[in-house]
């Protein structure tokens, strides 16, 4: 808390006066709405320092009454990054303010009551934004649901209700393997799930539950024998990059306390051991008391398997401390791990970040040629691709057609390119 408050803007007179300034020096709405969930869950714990003190009321007054000016007419945010008048970031913000407006009119000192009447303000002008605005990504629908489930827990509104059914309507985007579209294993899987959880919770929507149920139990096989989470497949920003499973811990120990599942209960025990820093979930803990009961007994988690996931082009084995990943249509054709010990990627590639860079299907076919010109043939192919490809991913499509087995003639002039 102390090193939140330093960050929060005191200069009398600025413009942004009480929001939080974020590591580019950049007062903004998504740093304050942590800055607000921080500082009411410290004043609601029991056993925190701050717990029913009166010296985080005046720093709380500050950020809403900035949240207040951030907030454009329409009811939405700037996020600076990218998106301006954005309603998916004003859900996002939602999801984090709403909870703490929940502590706030339920505690008992009058002061921080007061600031749920302030703070419902800026929530119900963003919920009116959601009702009409668009999303840009498939994970926006069920952030944006979320949203609106609990702008009506506190607000209640038809509007907000008919909204997400919109959206639900849509139906959820898994595949038959257990995976959203976007396939964002340390990102956005965990936020769809963590967002379908509280709109089956606060609309009475349990049906929801299937989709995260079979998404949770898919993932289970996505876990290295270290706790990090495969990411190769992912289409966002966390592909290739290495994460834990701690962002998936309230929706497994939801589900875990939901469904009695001792594999889940595992799970979350797995996170407590290997990355208990990284769970961030107190407000959750203190708005849903059910989430404090104790977990199921452990049953045994998947440790000795090999299975496909067709539907990300990608296998799973693992034996126990040895953790490979094998995939197709992707620059990393495998990667492997034994216990903490990482071969992160194995690539055939021209230059290992840039151009040129193999996939499986490419080198499939590059294996079945006989190759009459032995090394030389291969270097004259791999560098002429090299020069001319204008793409990162090679596949075989793009080989000199004396190399694929043909399906059809050629053309003279697709003959004379090969």
């Amino acid at each position: 808390i102390p090193a939140l408050l330093a960050k929060q803007e005191r200069r009398v007179g600025h413009r942004w006066l009480g929001g939080q300034i974020n590591e580019y020096g950049l007062h903004t709405a998504q740093a304050t709405s942590g800055f607000i969930s921080a500082l009411t869950c410290a004043a609601s714990a029991p056993g925190s320092k701050y717990f029913n003190s009166v010296e985080l009321v005046e720093p709380l007054q500050l950020a809403i009454a900035y949240m207040l000016k951030a907030q454009h007419a329409d009811g939405t945010v700037d996020y600076y990054a990218t998106n301006f008048h954005s309603n998916p970031d004003m859900a996002f913000i939602l999801e984090v303010v709403c909870p703490a407006c929940q502590l706030l009119r339920a505690h008992s000192v009058p002061a921080y009551q007061a600031l749920a009447g302030e703070l419902g303000k800026f929530i119900t002008r963003g919920a009116e934004g959601l009702v009409t605005g668009g999303v840009h990504t498939p994970n926006h629908r069920w952030v944006v649901c979320a949203a609106l489930a609990w702008a009506n827990s506190l607000f209640p509104n038809p509007r907000y209700v008919a909204r997400a059914d919109e959206w639900l309507a849509e139906t959820i985007d898994l595949d038959p393997d257990g995976q959203y579209t976007e396939k964002s294993t340390t990102v956005y899987s965990p936020i769809v799930n963590q967002a379908l959880i509280n709109v089956a919770r606060l609309l009475n929507r349990p049906a929801l539950l299937e989709p995260v149920r079979r998404n949770l139990e898919m993932t289970l096989y996505y876990v290295h024998p270290d706790g990090e989470v495969v990411t190769e497949a992912s289409r966002r920003q966390d592909r290739y990059q290495r994460g834990s499973m701690a962002r998936y811990y309230f929706s497994y120990r939801h589900l875990a306390l939901h469904d009695g599942n001792g594999r889940f209960a595992a799970l979350c025990r797995e996170v407590e051991r290997n990355a208990r820093a990284q769970i961030g979930e107190l407000a959750a803990f203190l708005t849903e008391p059910e989430l404090r009961r104790p977990l199921p007994p452990d049953a045994p988690l998947p440790t000795d398997y090999a299975k496909v996931f067709s539907y990300s082009s990608l296998a799973r084995i693992r034996r126990g401390a040895r953790s490979g990943t094998i995939l197709a249509n992707n620059t990393t054709l495998f990667s492997f791990r034994h216990g903490t010990a990482a071969l992160e990627a194995v690539r055939l590639a021209t230059a290992f970040f840039g151009k040129g860079q193999f996939t499986a299907d490419a080198l499939t076919v590059m294996g079945a040629y006989h190759w009459p010109g032995n090394l030389t043939e291969l270097v004259q192919v791999v560098s002429k691709i090299a020069a001319t490809t204008e793409t990162r991913m090679v596949t075989s499509t793009q080989l000199p057609m004396r190399l694929r087995d043909l399906k059809h003639w050629p053309t003279l002039a697709e003959y004379l390119l090969g």
